[in-house]
C-alpha cells in the first residue's frame, strides 16, 4: 500500500483487475490490519457453500462475469447523463473539479439492492450529509 488513508468517514478506492490470486487475501489483511469496512466485487462462482457465506461476510459481493462489463467512468457517465449533471442530493452542478461518489437512492440496510436504478452520482459532501440522516432515521 502507498501512502496514507485519507481522513474521510467514507471513501471510494478504485483498483486494477487483480495481478495473482493473493490480492484478495491481502485484502482481507488490511481490511482487518487497518480496521475499515471494505466492499469489493469477486467472481459468483466463488460462493459455494461454505466459502460464499464467508465471502459475503468479509465484504464481497457477487459479481457474473458474462462478455464485457461497462467500467465504472462509463457506468458514472451514464449516472451524469440520467441526472443531467446534478448532484441528485442537493440538485447542484457535478463539476470534473468536484469529488464524487456513487452512491444508493435507498440505503442496503434499509432493503436496497445493487441493481443500476438504485445507483446516483453524489457530491462527496452531500453524499456525508445523506448518510448522516439516514443513520438518525434507523437508530
Amino acid at each position: 500500500m502507498t501512502g496514507e488513508i485519507p481522513p474521510v468517514n467514507k471513501a471510494v478506492f478504485i483498483v486494477a483487475h487483480h495481478t495473482s490470486n493473493w490480492d484478495g487475501f491481502w485484502l482481507i489483511v488490511y481490511k482487518f490490519a487497518l480496521n475499515v469496512e471494505v466492499t469489493f466485487l469477486a467472481k459468483h462462482t466463488l460462493f459455494w457453500w461454505p466459502l460464499g457465506p464467508l465471502l459475503k461476510k468479509l465484504g464481497a459481493i457477487p459479481r457474473q462475469r458474462r462478455g464485457r462489463q461497462p467500467d465504472v467512468a462509463r457506468r458514472v457517465a451514464s449516472l451524469l447523463q440520467a441526472q443531467q449533471g446534478s448532484c441528485a442530493y442537493c440538485g447542484g452542478e457535478l463539476r470534473t473539479s468536484d469529488q464524487l461518489e456513487l452512491a444508493h437512492r435507498v440505503a442496503r440496510q434499509a432493503g436496497g439492492g445493487e441493481e443500476r436504478a438504485n445507483w446516483q452520482v453524489l457530491h462527496r459532501y452531500c453524499h456525508v450529509k445523506k448518510t448522516a440522516q439516514e443513520r438518525r432515521r434507523h437508530v
